[in-house]
């Protein structure tokens, strides 16, 4: 005789899924508020210019550090315009 385990409620299964799904979530923000922080870092610095040799941001992101072409637009868009919105700037990169 073998013995099943029991197929939890689809509740309690959505739920395991929404706590699962929202820890996951919370550590891409994270991930993706650094990654933010050292590109605008990297860009007031001018730094993928002089240490990298890349005029772009996001042939920065693309090439050395394997971002996807969408993603790598995105953050580099953001970091060109920090400094003018800085308050924004701030709070995407302290995750809030």
């Amino acid at each position: 005789m073998s013995s099943c385990t029991p197929t939890p409620p689809a509740s309690e299964r959505a739920a395991a899924i929404r706590t699962a799904l929202d820890d996951a979530a919370s550590l891409i923000n994270v991930q993706h508020a650094q990654v933010l922080s050292a590109v605008i870092e990297m860009k007031e610095a001018n730094l993928h210019r002089s240490a990298f040799g890349f005029s772009a941001l996001r042939d920065l992101l693309v090439s050395q550090f394997d971002f996807h072409n969408r993603t790598a637009a995105d953050i580099a868009a953001i970091a060109r315009l920090s400094g003018k919105f800085r308050l924004l700037a701030k709070a995407a990169t302290s995750g809030k």
